[in-house]
């Protein structure tokens, strides 16, 4: 009788183990698909964000006019949305546009240009700035 008290007992014993690790495993695996997936998410969002980023570093170089780069842009399917000449009505327009980004930076650039241009490309928001001589100076680039 004895014998099989302890064959009962670690027959119990195995299934919570079993149970245990299949329980751990379960979780473990869980934690790796949430970083995966995070991982995935903000990569996505970097890579999003550096080729807008890129693009008009790019476009800044060549110091387009102020009609070329909305033109550009328009036919690209992008939406012109209005154009700034001081900070207030650059205020203004990102108002009636709800657009939340960091408007610090956004106002910031503005010092020094004659105009500032907003631009919605995509899922972006650009604001392009351009200079006394009708140039393209400048650019922020922020999500919508």
């Amino acid at each position: 009788m004895r014998s099989s008290q302890v064959l009962g007992e670690r027959v119990l014993g195995d299934r919570a183990e079993r149970w245990l690790a299949i329980l751990g495993g379960m979780v473990g695996t869980a934690a790796l698909l949430a970083l995966c997936l995070a991982l995935g998410a903000w990569a996505y969002g970097y890579r999003r964000y550096s080729l807008h980023e890129s693009r008009l570093r790019r476009l800044t170089e060549l110091r387009p006019g102020a009609d070329q780069v909305t033109q550009a842009l328009i036919a690209e399917g992008g939406g012109f949305r209005g154009a700034a000449r001081s900070r207030e009505e650059l205020e203004e327009l990102l108002l009636r546009d709800d657009i939340r980004a960091d408007r610090t930076l956004i106002l910031s650039k503005l010092a020094g240009s004659a105009e500032a241009r907003v631009f919605f490309v995509g899922d972006m928001v650009y604001v392009v700035y351009f200079g006394d001589d009708r140039g393209m100076r400048d650019f922020a680039c922020v999500s919508r």
